[in-house]
């Protein structure tokens, strides 16, 4: 069988990179050594299998030392402590910085001056449209004819009513208007 050199390259890179052994040295004595292997053997053909094989019968190739399994095992809980360490790092920098943030958020209402009045408006605001929603959801239409509840004529009403309640803005004052519109409006319609 007559093999290119450029074919014979190719198989050789190839065996490199993907089949050759992690600790054979890439030097010019082992291509040497692994090349009289291959002329003498296998009448020069470089295939592999064929590579594989004078390395196996080839003793005195060049090889990186080779680590103990205590060695390999040691670097590997060394390159593991490494990450640990890396992620408690972040993770202690996190929580610190979430500390920081929480401590920021929950300062004393004597530190943020006007907090206080802000929140009293919102409860306050928040109270005001409870009682709006709960005349709304009250407001019913009898049927005309006296039996029971006339469902369409109730929705229509209810709707109204929140529309005369969106018009307002979010102020104390503000929704107080808007209660007492939607108030005269639940009085003025008919039941």
């Amino acid at each position: 069988m007559n093999q290119s050199i450029q074919e014979a390259n190719r198989v050789f890179e190839e065996w490199l990179t993907g089949y050759a052994p992690k600790d054979l040295v890439h030097n010019d004595s082992n291509q040497i050594l692994i090349a009289n292997y291959l002329r003498l053997h296998f009448a020069g053909v470089v295939a592999i299998t064929n590579l594989n094989a004078a390395v196996a019968n080839i003793p005195n190739l060049e090889r990186l030392p080779r680590k103990s399994a205590q060695e390999l095992a040691a670097e590997v809980l060394k390159e593991q402590r490494e990450k640990d360490i890396e992620a408690a790092k972040r993770g202690e920098a996190k929580m610190r910085k979430d500390y920081l943030e929480s401590l920021e958020s929950h300062k004393t209402l004597q530190e943020r001056p006007g907090k206080k009045k802000e929140l009293d408006d919102q409860a306050e605001v928040a109270k005001i449209n409870k009682e709006i929603d709960s005349y709304i959801n009250r407001y019913t239409c009898n049927n005309p004819n006296g039996l029971g509840m006339d469902f369409p004529r109730t929705e229509a009403r209810q709707k109204e009513m929140r529309k005369i309640k969106a018009g307002f803005g979010n102020t104390i004052k503000e929704r107080e208007a808007a209660l007492k519109a939607v108030k005269q409006a639940y009085f003025s319609y008919p039941s």
